[in-house]
């Protein structure tokens, strides 16, 4: 049943992030959104193979690392926030991911508790972190219409 669900939204999710990088004219907010999308594919096909059991279950582990920075990117730009803290923390998303990448490239790290806690803690953070960037811009917004646009994002 799972992976049935698993299927679906990888077929789901690249669909939607190659239909955006077709759209024309290319913004920055599409094609950051197609990254995000990306990053949501491989993390369910990594699913499912770990629900399947394939020996490249780790690759969903792998695919978590693609989501902070993707989702940070996509929020700046729809927030159309670019301040000094947002381009720190996207940084920061990009080296961590790295980082963490590069450690479970190792077998007998990738299949530890250790490393998988620390990079789901880190994957909760990040989202977390979306949420109060949403919530500073809407307790900021100039106008009722805005602040009403980023209270059903921030409930979404």
């Amino acid at each position: 049943m799972l992976w049935s669900s698993a299927v679906l939204a990888s077929v789901v999710s690249l669909t939607v992030a190659i239909a955006i990088l077709v759209k024309q004219p290319r913004r920055p907010l599409y094609t950051r959104f197609a990254l995000l999308g990306a990053a949501l594919f491989f993390w369910h096909t990594g699913s499912l193979f770990s629900e399947t059991g394939q020996p490249m279950a780790h690759i969903q582990v792998g695919a978590s690392l693609l989501i902070p920075p993707s989702i940070l990117l996509f929020f700046s730009e729809l927030l159309r926030d670019h301040s000094a803290r947002v381009r720190r923390w996207t940084r920061s998303a990009f080296l961590l991911s790295g980082t963490l990448f590069l450690l479970i490239l190792f077998p007998d790290l990738r299949e530890l508790l250790v490393m998988r806690i620390p990079i789901s803690v880190y994957v909760i953070s990040s989202g977390v972190l979306v949420l109060r960037l949403l919530w500073e811009h809407e307790r900021e917004a100039s106008s009722e219409t805005e602040r009403r646009r980023l209270r059903y994002l921030l409930v979404a």
